[in-house]
């Protein structure tokens, strides 16, 4: 198997903030790998959108789902997610808002692999939750 190892990024995924300033992409492609940089719930202003733990997560999944679509991926082609929980006592209600969100992308629960790490804070102050996710593209 031949990869085309092209590299495209994207600074301002559509509803995601700008990071040029602080000298990262928020999504990376190169061939058929995809990289995610590391999403919160925040607003596209870079602000934590509110103090309860389900609009975070949520939002942080529309976040990785925006930087994926953003460069010509999806859901379905996650092929890992890393969780950061500033309250590890989240971890089971986040695992039920992970699996709504994936819906249907993943037939006979051939999810992708995953690691949950409790953490003591994130760098965006008073967020609670941090996904960071890796996918495959493919056909590239």
């Amino acid at each position: 198997m031949t990869i085309e190892m092209v590299r495209t990024t994207v600074p301002q995924a559509p509803g995601l903030h700008d990071t040029r300033h602080r000298s990262y992409s928020s999504v990376v492609r190169v061939g058929p790998f995809v990289y995610v940089a590391g999403q919160c719930g925040l607003d596209e202003e870079g602000n934590v959108i509110s103090p309860e733990f389900d609009a975070q997560a949520l939002q942080a999944l529309a976040r990785v789902k925006s930087a994926l679509e953003s460069i010509g991926a999806s859901v379905a082609d996650i092929v890992n997610m890393t969780t950061f929980l500033t309250d590890p006592t989240l971890g089971n209600r986040f695992l039920e808002l992970r699996r709504e969100f994936y819906g249907d992308s993943f037939p006979d629960d051939k999810f992708p692999a995953s690691t949950t790490l409790a953490v003591k804070a994130l760098l965006a102050p008073t967020a609670l939750i941090e996904l960071q996710v890796q996918a495959v593209v493919a056909g590239n």
